[in-house]
């Protein structure tokens, strides 16, 4: 068959458009857009100056540089030396850019000055769905993921080890210290660079030391990343941060694949999920404006303060109850009766259990806590079932969270609360997935929690854009435009 004309000298008749080169659906028109299309309050939340200095050295386009990013977390580079060389050899991100190539250390400054503020732009795309129509509040997801930390799991130190890591940082840096004070004829200007490595392991040495001896610590702590805990991820236990996330539905007809937005995301450095739900709650309502109907977690999110918490603030929510072999026994605590108006306990056997104080669990929750009398307990024969372990006689801690618990469990076992149950893995599980294998988000590449948070909050944004791409191409297959 006839042969294309070939040749790598062949040269423009005219000068070539990247707007010719870049399909008018494709993500990076969506993203150029979305971007331009941000409002001058806009800017200023991100504490951004889009009128440049008359003097000076020329600046890169605030526009340039945040599209960068964005587009960047969208298809999964999110490194700086990345996004420089995908400038160079990527027609879409020459789009984006307008055919600058800005440097590494550029794109760092920039992302590090502003990444703090970047949850605006994540509420601004959430806001953006809502005016298209694009949340479903019938039903909303929370879940969470373990992502490994961006440090050397065999750093992990207890507080002996930190302190004597401490030490040896120490006596290095007075030697090097000694050193430069005798071989330079006069004080440097600025710390030299055999220096600022110890210094800055100092630090981080310090701030372990402090969570280490936190009372409600962690035993060991990172010296590569002092925020980072020991989680378990893919089947190993490493030092790794709990990224949360609260999923909606995107309205879609049966033709289309359904579209999941993220209206919530948060950064925990606990591996639990206890105490946060009602948090994420109102990150989405707040980001919304309207709360969802019906909230669904899994069993992680499971305490009894919590239930209470919700059950006061009116959240409808679905948990399901962790699996307590030890409620089935005929001699739990939940068997025992209380009378409200002598504030007693009567035990399955009709023994009476006086109140005798009041403390406060692990969790922090209020607990009342009865007794029986030791003559009531010794002689019963279901002792050796109720009261095993006791010395004295059966003692019963009741949360002040147990009318709203066995409410809960009431609820829970309705078939409304079943079917939404069903819901939440493919609801938010899915968009977990998504985020680790096209977004790349397998581990993170900063360190410490507010810069960890940051990159979540970007992945999000990234995800979110991705979905409103996909609605607009759906709704307008050969629109560029954004909403």
């Amino acid at each position: 068959m006839p042969q294309r004309p070939f040749s790598r000298d062949q040269v423009f008749l005219l000068p070539p458009s990247f707007d010719d080169w870049v399909a008018p659906g494709h993500p990076a028109r969506f993203v150029a857009t979305w971007v331009k299309e941000l409002t001058s309050a806009d800017w200023a939340t991100l504490g951004i100056d889009r009128e440049p200095a008359r003097k000076g050295e020329k600046r890169y386009a605030p526009d340039a540089l945040l599209a960068i990013w964005v587009y960047g977390f969208m298809v999964g580079i999110r490194s700086t030396r990345a996004l420089e060389a995908a400038c160079h050899d990527q027609i879409p991100f020459r789009f984006v850019s307008g055919n600058q190539q800005p440097d590494h250390n550029t794109l760092a400054r920039f992302y590090k000055n502003h990444r703090g503020q970047m949850r605006h732009l994540f509420r601004r795309s959430v806001q953006t769905a809502v005016h298209a129509g694009l949340v479903d509040w019938a039903l909303q997801a929370v879940d969470g993921t373990k992502i490994a930390a961006n440090a050397a799991g065999d750093r992990m130190l207890t507080a002996e080890q930190l302190d004597l890591l401490l030490t040896k940082v120490d006596a290095a840096i007075a030697d090097l210290e000694a050193q430069e004070t005798a071989s330079a004829e006069s004080e440097p200007p600025e710390m030299p660079p055999a220096l600022r490595d110890p210094h800055a392991l100092r630090e981080r040495v310090q701030q372990a030391i402090a969570i280490v001896a936190a009372t409600d610590g962690p035993q060991k702590a990172n010296v590569t990343d002092p925020d980072a805990h020991l989680m378990m991820s893919k089947g190993r236990i490493v030092p790794a941060y709990n990224a949360q996330a609260v999923v909606a539905r995107v309205p879609g007809d049966a033709d289309h694949r359904e579209q999941r937005l993220i209206v919530a995301a948060e950064v925990r450095t606990r591996a639990d999920d206890h105490g946060i739900l009602d948090t994420l709650i109102d990150q989405a309502t707040a980001n919304t404006g309207q709360a969802a109907a019906v909230t669904v977690a899994d069993a992680g999110y499971h305490d009894g303060a919590m239930v209470q918490t919700c059950a006061e603030r009116e959240m409808v929510v679905v948990i399901p109850i962790p699996k307590n072999p030890a409620a089935a026994s005929p001699y739990h605590g939940d068997r025992f009766i209380h009378d409200p108006q002598t504030n007693t306990l009567t035990c399955p056997e009709g023994k009476t259990l006086a109140h005798w104080a009041q403390t406060t669990s692990r969790s922090g929750e209020v607990v009342d806590r009865y007794g029986a009398r030791k003559g009531d307990c010794q002689p019963c024969p279901a002792k050796q079932l109720c009261a095993k372990d006791a010395k004295r006689s059966r003692v019963v801690d009741v949360p002040q969270s147990k009318p709203a618990r066995l409410a809960h469990a009431e609820w829970m076992a309705t078939d409304d609360a079943q079917r939404h149950r069903t819901q939440r893995g493919g609801l938010v599980e899915n968009v977990f997935g998504t985020l680790k294998t096209r977004h790349q988000a397998r581990q993170w590449l900063l360190r410490g929690h507010e810069a960890v948070r940051a990159e979540w909050t970007m992945l999000a944004l990234a995800y979110n854009l991705k979905t409103l791409w996909a609605c607009d191409q759906r709704t307008r297959p050969t629109s560029a435009s954004s909403w």
